[in-house]
């Protein structure tokens, strides 16, 4: 079983103490309208988006919603196209500054209460949706940002950020069995340039030591607003994860499984004593 412990989805993140200047300038950087930043802008806009990741959480609201992942496999070398091997739906709850899974169903079919994401295996953890954002932004990782111009995407002109992050200071690892390693990883994200949200954010793990059977780990997310109690939030509407492994005890070389988890976020409501989710 493959643990993919990064960050997907919501980002239940803590504060981080700025310099005035920083926060001043965060506060009331330059907006990115019709043209990509200068280099005397960067700075600013850039301290922008890392003020608004990083206090994103004190602004959500307790909140629950539906998450339903298709998780589909298939073999290269020889190659065979995607099959779908599973699909569960769980409600998702935020409180506390946390979130809480609870599977619903699997394959369709009513699952006994209690029924946690780990009693489901796979590819997927629950710490996945708690450090998306923070564990980029955050001063300590160091990330190196590089702006990329304005692009559209999900019909939305935005400003692509392109960033990586060195091995020794990630925080994003891989569990496969009782062995775990920590990757350097590099992507890029698109900011809303109006409300400097990041509106989509893709990571992808590099350097991956040779012998370990993880070849390949990547996802992205894409977030969009979303009402609760009549108050319009960013959060997470759709994510990929994407792992590739070498099977033990295969001779052939260059054989890999591959496996895709496609999940939706939906049905985002205020979470309260007694409220459920009807599934599909």
């Amino acid at each position: 079983m493959v643990t993919a412990c990064v960050a997907l989805g919501f980002v239940a993140l803590l504060g981080l103490d700025h310099p005035d200047s920083v926060r001043d300038a965060a506060a009331h950087g330059p907006p990115v309208a019709e043209k990509a930043p200068s280099g005397k802008d960067w700075p600013l806009i850039l301290a922008r988006v890392r003020s608004n990741a990083l206090a994103y959480s004190s602004q959500l609201p307790d909140f629950i919603c539906n998450q339903t992942t298709r998780q589909f496999i298939r073999t290269v070398a020889p190659t065979v196209g995607w099959k779908l091997a599973g699909r569960f739906v769980a409600e998702l709850s935020y409180y506390d500054r946390k979130e809480h899974y609870e599977i619903l169903s699997v394959n369709r079919k009513p699952v006994p209460g209690g029924t946690t994401m780990d009693n489901l295996g796979g590819g997927l953890s629950m710490g996945e949706f708690g450090s998306a954002l923070r564990g980029l932004f955050e001063h300590r990782t160091q990330a190196e940002f590089k702006p990329q111009g304005l692009k559209k995407i999900n019909k939305l002109e935005t400003l692509c950020i392109a960033f990586q992050v060195s091995q020794e200071r990630s925080r994003r690892f891989i569990t496969l069995n009782d062995e775990t390693i920590i990757t350097a990883y590099r992507g890029r994200c698109w900011v809303n340039p109006d409300t400097y949200e990041v509106v989509r954010l893709e990571k992808k793990s590099v350097d991956i030591p040779r012998e370990f059977p993880v070849t390949q780990f990547d996802m992205s997310v894409d977030y969009a607003p979303a009402t609760i109690s009549g108050a319009s939030y960013w959060l997470p509407k759709e994510a990929e994860i994407w792992i590739s492994r070498r099977p033990p005890g295969v001779s052939l070389k260059n054989l890999r499984i591959r496996t895709k988890s496609k999940i939706r976020f939906d049905g985002y409501r205020r979470f309260g004593t007694g409220v459920k989710l009807v599934t599909e």
